[in-house]
């Protein structure tokens, strides 16, 4: 349990912070990726780009973004996972 409470102190935490930056700055270049690549509806980048937004504001401490980050969180990456099994099984891309 020390160790644990260790991680939110001083040399710890900046890589704590930086990886949850880190994380939401990958999921806004992977909407820009989806966006660009045409292989999905438009929708589902902007979808991945609003969850990166609220993420970070989220990670932030912004209480009251909790719920609706976690909610287009799992909404983004369900959607994605059902384009790319559609892809997967054969069905055309849009377009």
């Amino acid at each position: 349990m020390a160790l644990l409470d260790q991680v939110y102190r001083e040399p710890a935490l900046i890589a704590v912070f930086l990886g949850g930056l880190l994380y939401n700055a990958g999921l806004l270049i992977t909407s820009v990726a989806v966006w660009r690549s045409g292989a999905f509806p438009r929708w589902m980048a902007a979808l991945v780009a609003a969850t990166a937004i609220i993420g970070a504001a989220t990670f932030l401490d912004v209480a009251a973004f909790a719920r609706i980050g976690a909610a287009l969180s799992v909404a983004a990456f369900l959607t994605l996972a059902a384009g790319i099994s559609g892809k997967r099984l054969g069905k055309t891309p849009p377009g």
